[in-house]
């Protein structure tokens, strides 16, 4: 194996490592928000506050976390993705302009 397939393979590695990582984040995220939704329903708080609530404290916490441009990108893109999955829109309806 020669030098450039070496750091290749190494980068490939790392790659993968870091994936992994985040993944592991992502499951740490989901797990914690299920709870804290399941204790909302158990307290039996309204849906429409809890949603609308929820939604607005989301949506502040991407623009504090990224540039405006950035957070509008993924915001747009998670809601087009959620669109695509409950087929409320075709693929060919996702393009920014």
């Amino acid at each position: 194996m020669n030098k450039t397939e070496l750091r290749q393979e190494v980068k490939t590695i790392m790659q993968a490592r870091k994936q992994r990582m985040r993944m592991h984040y992502e499951q740490r995220i989901a797990k914690d928000l299920n709870q804290v939704i399941s204790q909302w329903h158990d307290a039996k708080l309204p849906k429409e506050v809890v949603v609308g609530f929820s939604a607005f404290y989301m949506v502040n916490f991407v623009f504090d976390c990224y540039t405006p441009t950035d957070a509008n990108h993924l915001l747009v893109s998670a809601i087009s993705r959620e669109l695509l999955k409950t087929d409320a829109i075709e693929d060919s309806e996702t393009m920014i302009q």
